[in-house]
Order: structure tokens, then sequence, then C-alpha cells
């Protein structure tokens, strides 16, 4: 499960956290307005932007049992709109994001680039539930102003609230990761089988902790313990870490 407690924070993300947990913490309603009523969570892919998005809906749905929470990717949200228009439904699916939910949260919301008909839909929802007050959360890998094929005025309303960012994790953070990971795993590893990968693996959080995973099952089924060369054979990772 995604929730605040096993989002490890560094320098690259604290802001991005903090603000998730103030938001998670007073989301914002008809009757009390919160601090951030909209927050848009930007970064590359696999730095967690989605683990703060699950760990929001959780830490409100703990607190806040009442409101009624839409967590849904862009993708599923435009597959949605094309069915209720198939089914002549569309009525029905503009009053249950208009009217019904209290917390709408769209992960990867970039990819309704050059998806007119379904940016026009989004358009009047994110307006109905902003002049309502209602809370509303988005990620995506880039900046509102950046994504092509977005119509300004969709570009205009994801700029209206608060916009973060997600930086790739220094080597700290890396490292600290891969051990949390490591711990989770029941892997035993030395510093320096981690420092190697850390000083490899510099992108995404998803990366170091999928490189822990396969030595794990490699260890497992060839029956052998891991070592240096091994993490090297399977990630063809330099092994000269200190000129990176």
């Amino acid at each position: 499960s995604k929730t605040f407690q096993n989002f490890l924070v560094g320098p690259s993300n604290n802001m991005a956290f903090a603000t998730a947990m103030a938001v998670a913490k007073e989301p914002s309603t008809a009757k009390k307005p919160g601090r951030y009523p909209s927050l848009y969570v930007y970064s590359d892919s696999g730095l967690g932007k989605t683990h703060l998005l699950h760990a929001i809906a959780n830490e409100i749905k703990e607190h806040s049992p009442t409101l009624i929470i839409c967590l849904i990717t862009a993708r599923a949200f435009m597959q949605e709109m094309i069915t209720a228009i198939q089914e002549k439904k569309l009525p029905d699916f503009q009053k249950k994001y208009s009217q019904k939910v209290d917390v709408l949260m769209i992960d990867d919301i970039h990819e309704l680039k050059n998806k007119h008909a379904t940016q026009n839909e989004f358009f009047h929802v994110f307006n109905e539930l902003h002049n309502k007050g209602k809370q509303l959360i988005f990620t995506s890998d880039k900046l509102p102003k950046e994504i092509d094929g977005i119509a300004e005025r969709v570009k205009t309303r994801l700029q209206w609230g608060l916009v973060i960012d997600i930086q790739k994790p220094d080597l700290e953070t890396r490292m600290a990761i891969l051990k949390k990971k490591a711990i989770e795993l029941d892997l035993y590893l030395q510093d320096d089988m981690l420092s190697l990968i850390a000083y490899n693996i510099k992108n995404s959080i998803r990366e170091l902790e999928g490189t822990l995973i396969k030595l794990s099952a490699y260890s497992d089924v060839m029956k052998v313990d891991i070592d240096i060369q091994m993490i090297k054979d399977l990630q063809n990772l330099s092994m000269d870490v200190q000129h990176c």
C-alpha cells in the first residue's frame, strides 16, 4: 500500500511530500476551502508521483471518510468518457464528476494531449469542482505550459493552483531507498554493492527498486549469493564508481 509512511523523503522531494501531506490533512471542501485547492505535481517517470497520489488518497480516506475520492489515470478518464458517449450516457458521466466527486485526482494528465473532446469535458469538470471549492490534484511528466497538444484554457486551469516538482534523488537518498528496499526483500547486500547500484542508477526510483527485485529473483532461482560481479553482469553497470 502506498502511504506517506513508506515514502522515502530526501532533498529532491521534501517540498512535494510536505505539500501532499498538507493537502491530505486538510483537503479543500465546499464547507471549508483548503490551502491548496488545486495541486499539480510533475517529474520524470519513476520518481514517486503516483505513490504520493495514493498516499494522499489513503490519508483522506482515513481522516475524512465521508469525502468521495476519485483517483483515476487520464487514460481511464478518457476511456470512461468514450464509453459514456457510445452508450449515450454522457450526462451521467458529467454528473458523476461535477456533482458527486469531492476529491478528483488524475494521474498522468499529460496523456490528454491531442484528445480534444476529453479535454473539453475535463475543462468543464475542473470549473465545476473548482467553483464548488472541491479538491483537485494532478500529476504529469512536465509543466502544464510544456505539454504539447493541450488547449490553452486547460493549461491555464492546471496552472491555477500550486505547481510543484520532484527532482531526481541525490546519492544519499538513492542509498537510503536501496537499503529500505533490501530490508523489504530480506536481501543482505554490503554497502559497496549498494553504492555500485546507487552510483549508476540516477534517474528513477522505480529502476533502483527493480534492480534489487531482479537480483533477489536471480539469487533465489540460481541458488547463488549476490556479489559485485553478479550486479555488474545483470545490470551492465560500470565498476568504476569514482568517476560517476
